[in-house]
């Protein structure tokens, strides 16, 4: 089902209107990083938090909180101030699916290094971007690559510490990177808004499960891979809908599956309640 576009739009407005604000950050990964204050602490822990970003969303948060403990009230300071030892030390311990204490320990000493080199993370996906780009993906592979090369080569190849450093010019989603290119560049709603490198219309869509179900069931892609192809799909129907800030719609879809409020398995109450249903093409009872 494709949707006619007016009527697509109101239904995605309803959705942003109710999902998009505040009350609803407890059940997202940012929820652990809202709680420093400074913004420089916030710009090393949300790109820890996005990159641990895999999984169901309380062991996601569980994990960000034990990696993110070891850093103590203002992380930023003490990553600039590590060792490969006292990096190491800290991690100890620590395992997330397949990132373990030494993947964890090379995130620590890459972001420690940045911020001791060029300030913070900004700088180097800046160095990188066009203010001319379709989109992110020129700032975000030259993030990627200066993060990746303040680590000896054998530890950038650990499949651990590769989760954290996705090739965004590749063919997959590269979902993490997105959703934390999310954060730091929109300055609304419940993003962050720390960066000034890029604009909210060059953002692509950060591409989870429950976004790739949900943008097929309203025609967004006819895609089945969740790779970069469809990323872009969503993304350019969605610059249809709002050409300036085609993204902001993503932290309110999500919520429909994280939630569980569209959930995978046919549910026509669920649908009955769901202000998508007037353009959703899945087939009710």
């Amino acid at each position: 089902m494709k949707a006619e576009p007016g009527a697509l739009a109101e239904a995605l407005e309803a959705v942003y209107a109710a999902y998009s604000r505040d009350a609803w950050v407890g059940s997202d990964p940012l929820d652990r990083v809202v709680r420093y204050p400074d913004a420089a602490d916030r710009e090393v822990v949300a790109f820890i938090a996005a990159g641990l970003s895999f999984g169901g969303v309380g062991i996601i948060q569980g994990s960000i909180e034990r990696a993110l403990a070891p850093l103590g009230e203002h992380p930023a300071q003490t990553l600039r101030q590590l060792t490969g030892t006292e990096a190491r030390r800290l991690a100890q311990g620590f395992n997330h699916r397949w990132v373990f204490a030494e993947d964890l320990a090379n995130v620590y000493l890459m972001l420690g290094r940045a911020l001791v080199d060029a300030g913070g993370l900004e700088p180097l996906f800046a160095a990188g971007m066009r203010a001319d780009a379709e989109d992110v993906r020129p700032g975000a592979a030259s993030l990627v690559a200066a993060l990746g090369a303040r680590l000896d080569p054998g530890a950038r190849e650990r499949r651990g510490t590769r989760a954290f450093l996705s090739d965004p010019a590749g063919s997959s989603a590269s979902k993490r990177l997105h959703m934390y290119l999310r954060w730091m560049i929109r300055h609304r709603d419940v993003d962050l808004g720390l960066w000034r490198s890029a604009r909210p219309a060059q953002l692509l869509m950060p591409l989870d499960t429950h976004i790739a179900r949900i943008a097929g069931y309203l025609g967004l892609t006819r895609r089945r891979t969740a790779g970069l192809g469809m990323v872009l799909d969503i993304t350019h129907a969605l610059r249809r809908v709002d050409p300036i800030d085609p993204i902001r719609f993503d932290f309110a879809l999500c919520r429909l599956g994280i939630l569980d409020h569209c959930p995978v398995r046919l549910d026509d109450a669920a649908c009955a309640r769901c202000a998508l249903l007037p353009v959703c093409g899945r087939p009710v009872r």
